[in-house]
């Protein structure tokens, strides 16, 4: 993946040349003169000559003042308490005759003043860096107007390669966020302005949830909670380690590039693009990570309200690395997907992704995991895939066994019961070791593995893979045929680009029906041969529920066409 190097700071460099004449410090004796740079916070000098440095009399010194993003104003450089003024390529040049103090003035820390009061129709519109860092503020303190606020992105951020904080650090039992972010959208016609918060990095220590978004949580009473729409990362880093918990007993990460923990979050046509996430995990406790969600949950509450977690139309190009300490799941998109209901599920549909994925016992080109009543449909993944198992079956318990076993998959680690995988292709690598041997290592171009019937309970199934490609040994994805895979896998151009020498594109044009959503159950059952075979419920054979996802009533809508539909077999 290529990657850009940023400077950790913005340059709004000068030069120009001041002579002076002798050195006054002769105690060395050496006629050697002190270069002093006066460092304050928000700027720093860039040279090659070091504060405190002692150079010959007569020495012509360069630097440059760079002053960070969350910073505003016009510097004026003083070299001895006179101003000296820059050079049309923003380098100052001083003549050393003497010893120097070179300070900067000008210069003072930015202010958020984003308009807007929060609400649905008159939300907060977010424009420049330090707003990005007082939302991280309001929304740790539990702010409940930031925690619920709905949010515009009004505008591309570039962040100059400085540290952002964790917005919903979950410090506190009211530190998550639970409104909306979004980019500007036309009300009359639909069409939107995607924005990228861009050249950033996050280092986060003894933080369970991480991402720029660490904790998202739905709230019923809040329009439009945990959605994110039209959002892009591009070019970050993020670090997350573990060492100090507040919680001794939960040093679990739950680490992604936009979400690291979400509860019936939602994101469409939202990218996270040219990304390193770097994971150092505890040795005891399973940790979670993927490119934009470590672990993402649809939510049924007790008010009879849906909140399903969905990723649809995502470019997701991020590399995950467990660098150490055990991560059960690591995935390209996701790490890991659940749900506490059947009638309100998690899945990834339309959305792709590009980069590697290495280092946890379960990784996938799409997600880790797949847990009970999620899915993964037309998604494909190029990137390498590598799952690694550190323990043998005689170093952990009998309840433990499985975490021996290392699988990867091209799409999905491991996909546990009543799951389905389809309509998805797969063209990168996958690999996988474990200490044990290799019979307890599975790499495979869709599903690394996952468990068999009547593992979670005495009705469940084993996962579903359907309709998806290479779905024979020996076969391989040819870039050069794609019109020809996307047929077989039923994609079609509304939601998709397609054409022979390139890999697939999200189509981002609106329609008329520009956001679509489906979810599909499809009912097998054995036949006497114990072979998987289609059968059919309320006289269809796969449903597929198509809704708009422009209010939380239309999340409520599908539990009732579900359960219409005739439910679960």
């Amino acid at each position: 993946m290529k990657k850009l190097f940023i400077g950790l700071l913005l340059s709004l460099s000068c030069a120009c040349t001041l002579a002076a004449v002798g050195c006054s410090d002769k105690n060395s004796g050496d006629g050697k003169c002190t270069v002093d740079f006066v460092q304050a916070e928000g700027w720093d000098f860039i040279s090659e000559t070091k504060d405190g440095t002692r150079v010959e009399a007569g020495t012509s010194i360069s630097f440059s003042v760079d002053v960070s993003v969350f910073y505003t104003g016009s510097p004026v450089v003083w070299v001895n308490n006179k101003p000296i003024l820059p050079n049309a390529e923003g380098v100052y040049t001083v003549e050393v005759n003497k010893n120097v103090k070179i300070k900067v003035e000008g210069v003072r820390k930015d202010v958020s003043n984003m308009v807007g009061s929060g609400a649905f129709d008159d939300a907060f519109v977010v424009t420049k860096p330090i707003d990005l860092l007082y939302i991280a503020e309001q929304v740790n303190k539990g702010n409940y107007a930031y925690v619920t606020g709905s949010y515009i992105l009004a505008n591309d951020i570039d962040c100059d390669g400085e540290e952002l904080k964790v917005i919903g650090d979950y410090s506190t039992e009211n530190s998550y966020f639970a409104g909306c972010f979004s980019c500007v959208t036309d009300s009359e016609t639909g069409a939107s302005t995607p924005a990228t918060i861009s050249n950033f990095v996050i280092n986060s220590n003894n933080l369970n949830n991480v991402g720029l978004f660490g904790t998202v949580m739905v709230m019923p009473a809040v329009t439009s909670s945990g959605l994110f729409y039209g959002i892009n990362l591009d070019n970050f880093t993020v670090n997350a380690s573990i060492t100090t918990p507040k919680d001794e007993a939960n040093r679990s990460i739950f680490c992604g590039g936009l979400i690291g923990y979400g509860v019936g979050a939602k994101t469409y046509l939202c990218n996270v693009t040219n990304g390193d996430i770097n994971l150092y995990a505890d040795e005891s406790y399973f940790s979670f990570v993927g490119g934009m969600f470590g672990y993402q949950q649809g939510l049924y509450d007790t008010t009879y309200q849906f909140f399903p977690s969905e990723v649809a139309y995502a470019k997701v190009d991020v590399d995950v690395n467990v660098i150490q300490g055990v991560a059960l799941y690591a995935g390209g998109i996701s790490g890991y997907l659940a749900t506490n209901s059947p009638y309100s599920s998690s899945y990834i549909d339309n959305s792709y992704s590009t980069g590697n994925v290495t280092g946890a016992i379960r990784s996938g080109g799409i997600a880790g995991g797949i847990g009970q009543y999620t899915s993964v449909s037309n998604c494909y993944a190029t990137g390498i895939v590598v799952a690694k198992a550190s323990q043998t079956v005689s170093e952990l318990s009998e309840e433990s066994f499985e975490y021996s076993f290392a699988n990867a998959g091209g799409i999905v680690g491991h996909a546990e019961n009543d799951t389905i995988v389809n309509n998805c292709f797969f063209a990168g690598t996958s690999y996988a070791s474990a200490k044990a041997g290799k019979a307890y290592a599975s790499a495979k171009p869709i599903v690394g593995g996952g468990y068999e019937e009547n593992y979670t309970n005495a009705v469940s199934q084993k996962y579903v893979e359907w309709e998806n490609y290479p779905a024979n040994e020996g076969e391989t994805v040819d870039v050069n045929k794609m019109t020809e895979i996307t047929s077989k896998l039923g994609w079609n151009e509304i939601n998709w680009i397609i054409s022979d020498g390139s890999y697939p594109e999200i189509n981002t044009e609106p329609s008329e029906n520009s956001i679509i959503s489906n979810i599909t159950r499809h009912f097998v059952v054995k036949n006497k041969n114990g072979e998987w075979k289609g059968i059919k419920c309320n006289k269809v054979e796969i449903l597929t529920m198509q809704y708009h996802n422009s209010s939380e009533d239309s999340y409520a809508a599908i539990g009732e066409a579900f359960i219409a539909e005739g439910g679960l077999p």
